[in-house]
């Protein structure tokens, strides 16, 4: 199961700079790059932000100083420039693509794809902003049409939304669900499911299980066998046929009846943090369609989500799923941002700011009702054609929670979706998603995972010499 996705805002950046570079081969100059903190425009005098490598760099004291950061630096290392706020204390080299982050004395070294520079025209070191704010608890986005980077200071964002409430029942929520623990170290994951398929009218069962690792809440390796039986369909197909419809001539019945008996296997391995996945698919249906068991495919989760077009953003769901049931509030904002988006200069950090802050709202003990030893809150929202809720229930003996229900429900004109998540235990839930296309199609899978600690850690990358294409592959190609 995904949980806590790190935000994907990095995508959005580098197609800003991308747009800027195709503009000014064409002829045109680009303006001058405006950065925005917590919506309102920063003054920079000596250093201006500047466009290098497809990226967007900002001067790194002016930019930490603005976020209330005690900014650091010694003649002795004079490469080095070091960041402290609230606890966490981030170092940074110029020209090292290193970074590490300090906070309640554990140290975390991640690795980023640019690396600060010292501009010689001002002696000012340039840092990315999107690495170098996100370390900080901000998130960052791009507006591409006025060449601005958005920032937000989700740390104050979340302050200013709790300001004045009390979050009771969220608190014994987190110390019921345990989902805290999950988020470091190793656990293995079980799951298996049942589910169905409904394709004009013809039931197709379906089964899936599945055996994985996940690591502190990013890294990720996993395998999955999924059967279903296509009979039904197959049969309605001929019978289509017989009356004048469809005919179901080429199909190979074989292979129909190895989906249902073998299925198809995919092997998944992927680091959340950074977006990217990778799969392969093996079994006698897809090699009949042409899938190279042996290849590996690389899947950019983001973009996949968006190029899907559908109107239920599932990444950004499910990570506000998995905040709630945490109690993470930090977590409850950063999914909100990724959802809205940080695109537009002029109205995303006051419509962030308004959905933080109704969802805040919905979670405070204030909304919630109680009915015997069940207590609920509904948070609601609409807009471009979808209506959407998420119902928290709980149910309380003795004033502890000892069953909770989470249920997301989204409505848009051509597709309805519903995600219901129970933890029945602590480290055992079992989630049931619907989705009605009706007249052409529904979905329905019920699913139940099981968390148990592990020893060995995921391997996020395909093996060494390992064949990997773009996941384009996968799909039929357009004539």
């Amino acid at each position: 199961m995904k949980k806590g996705f790190r935000m994907f805002l990095a995508g959005v950046l580098c197609a800003g700079a991308l747009c800027g570079g195709a503009l000014a081969s064409a002829g045109f100059v680009e303006p001058p790059v405006t950065v925005q903190l917590n919506g309102k425009n920063m003054e920079f005098t000596d250093a201006k932000p500047q466009l290098t490598n497809e990226r967007t760099f900002l001067p790194f004291y002016a930019v930490f100083n603005a976020l209330g950061a005690d900014v650091q630096w010694n003649e002795a290392e004079p490469n080095k420039v070091v960041a402290v706020r609230g606890g966490k204390t981030l170092t940074m080299n110029i020209g090292s693509t290193l970074v590490t982050v300090e906070e309640d004395g554990a140290v975390t070294t991640f690795t980023m794809d640019v690396a600060p520079y010292l501009d010689p025209a001002t002696n000012r070191t340039y840092v990315p902003v999107f690495f170098a704010a996100d370390a900080l608890n901000c998130d960052v986005g791009w507006d591409p049409y006025t060449f601005t980077a958005i920032i937000v200071d989700t740390d104050a964002l979340v302050r200013d939304a709790m300001a004045g409430k009390r979050y009771t029942w969220m608190e014994k929520l987190a110390e019921y669900s345990g989902e805290k623990t999950y988020r470091n170290g190793i656990w293995d994951l079980e799951a298996t499911g049942t589910g169905k398929v409904t394709l004009m009218g013809a039931e197709m069962p379906m089964t899936v299980n599945a055996a994985g690792i996940v690591a502190d809440n990013t890294k990720m390796e996993m395998d999955m066998t999924m059967t279903m039986d296509m009979s039904r369909l197959v049969a309605l197909m001929e019978m289509m046929a017989q009356t004048g419809g469809a005919a179901a001539e080429g199909i190979d019945m074989d292979k129909v009846k190895a989906m249902a008996e073998d299925g198809i296997r995919v092997e998944m391995r992927g680091d959340l943090s950074t977006g990217m996945a990778y799969q392969r698919v093996a079994g006698t249906m897809t090699a009949g369609a042409g899938v190279d068991s042996e290849i590996w495919y690389s899947v950019p989760m983001r973009s996949t989500v968006d190029r899907m077009g559908s109107p239920v953003d599932w990444l950004s769901s499910n990570d506000l799923q998995n905040a709630i049931l945490a109690a993470d509030y930090h977590a409850m904002a950063k999914a909100v941002l990724t959802e809205r988006g940080l695109t537009d200069s002029k109205n995303s950090y006051a419509e962030c700011r308004e959905a933080v802050e109704n969802l805040f709202t919905a979670f405070s003990d204030a909304s919630f009702t109680r009915n015997g030893d069940t207590v609920t809150t509904v948070w609601a929202l609409e807009g471009d054609g979808v209506a959407a809720d998420i119902e928290l229930k709980l149910t309380v003996k003795r004033e502890k929670v000892s069953l909770c229900t989470l249920t997301t429900r989204e409505k848009a004109p051509s597709m309805t979706t519903s995600m219901e998540v129970t933890l029945t235990q602590p480290g055992e839930m079992t989630g049931v998603l619907q989705r009605d296309m009706s007249p052409l199609m529904t979905e329905e899978l019920t699913l139940t995972v099981k968390r148990t600690p592990g020893e060995t850690l995921p391997q996020p990358q395909p093996p060494a010499g390992a064949v990997v294409r773009p996941y384009e592959g996968l799909l039929p190609v357009k004539q």
